[in-house]
């Protein structure tokens, strides 16, 4: 007998109609072939939107598709009282299938998901101002940020798991205990077996960050392989390069520092993880020099940011955006810093 298919059982789990023996089943198709949690989100949202009057039913589904699409492109949340168990109606259950087994949507005014396949090393990267989702041959699921590039070594998924990135990714790692997953970030070296975990290392930054969100990762450092730390899920590892001072130089121009700490949460939402709030489309940052934040914001939203005054940079700014164009963000962040900007195209400009 065929299995059902997933979307199938998806849906009857939420509407209620599902047996334990469905459920169990569900889980196991889960493992085994891990779902974008972006693509159930969608469907779960159209899913669990009211079904229109018959004689709106045309213009009904133009609407609710519209919706969804806004509220893809900004990451929002259902609001409590669509939460509501229904069946889902057959021309809406068709649409999203067929939207679905397409490649169909994602968040992030996104591209096409990446399939890939074959054992060759191939490189994915992704301009400022976008992001995108990467199915690996393996079946890890990635998810890269703007200004992002991710390598997978020669014979990936066949004689190993190894990938090197540029930038920020957030994977879900299918679980191989034969073949642990490997990522190189800069200095920084991530071995896991299956979990789900956020790697920072954008080279302009002078630091490289590793959060685990659940499982279990083990980190270390090209250069001291045999020192490594197991993180806890919540758990954010940071290395810093900082340049030293001439007088206190010996071998090196830099000196590193290690820090292992909790993840940051969300000062209005406790629910929201600092670190991975940007897999949800959401810019947030607390407690960062402006220099710092500047550098977000020109990836984030594909512009460059030039001070007329070095001291703005340390100004401490704290902020969270979703659907806020670059001025509307710069406009809110004067409220916190005193200063004053023009844009020009894609280049802005901050001054006292």
């Amino acid at each position: 007998m065929n299995k059902p298919d997933v979307w199938v059982l998806l849906g009857k789990k939420w509407n209620g109609s599902a047996t334990p023996a469905e459920l169990r089943l569900l889980e196991e198709m889960l493992r085994e072939a891990p779902v974008s949690p972006y693509l159930t989100e969608l469907v779960e949202e159209v899913w669990r939107k009211p079904q229109p009057a018959a004689e709106q039913e045309i213009s009904g589904r133009k609407k609710s598709w519209e919706r969804v699409s806004g509220r893809i492109a900004g990451g929002g949340i259902v609001p409590e009282e669509s939460r509501r168990r229904r069946r889902l109606p057959v021309w809406l259950w068709a649409a999203a299938a067929s939207l679905l087994l397409a490649g169909g949507w994602l968040v992030f005014r996104l591209r096409m998901p990446v399939n890939i396949h074959g054992n060759k090393g191939h490189v994915i990267a992704v301009e400022n101002g976008a992001r995108k989702f990467v199915q690996l041959p393996d079946g890890t699921a990635v998810w890269l940020n703007a200004g992002s590039s991710l390598m997978l070594r020669d014979g990936f998924g066949t004689n190993n798991r190894e990938v090197q990135l540029e930038g920020e990714a957030y994977f879900e790692v299918a679980q191989d205990e034969k073949r642990p997953f490997l990522v190189k970030a800069g200095t920084l070296r991530v071995k896991v077996l299956g979990t789900a975990f956020n790697v920072r290392a954008y080279a302009d930054e002078g630091k490289i960050e590793a959060t685990l969100v659940k499982g279990k990762i083990q980190v270390s450092l090209e250069d001291e392989p045999e020192k490594h730390i197991l993180l806890s899920p919540r758990e954010k590892f940071t290395v810093t390069e900082q340049e030293q001072q001439p007088e206190k130089r010996r071998d090196s121009s830099t000196a590193r520092h290690y820090r292992l700490q909790p993840v940051t949460y969300d000062r209005k939402d406790r629910s929201l993880i600092v670190e991975t709030a940007w897999t949800v489309n959401k810019l947030v940052f607390q407690d960062e020099p402006f220099g710092s934040v500047a550098q977000r914001m020109e990836r984030w939203y594909d512009v460059r940011i030039h001070f007329g005054d070095e001291g703005l940079k340390q100004l401490v700014m704290s902020g969270a955006f979703e659907h806020e164009s670059i001025g509307q963000a710069l406009h809110v962040l004067q409220l916190i810093g005193k200063f004053r900007y023009t844009i020009d195209n894609g280049d802005v400009y901050i001054k006292r």
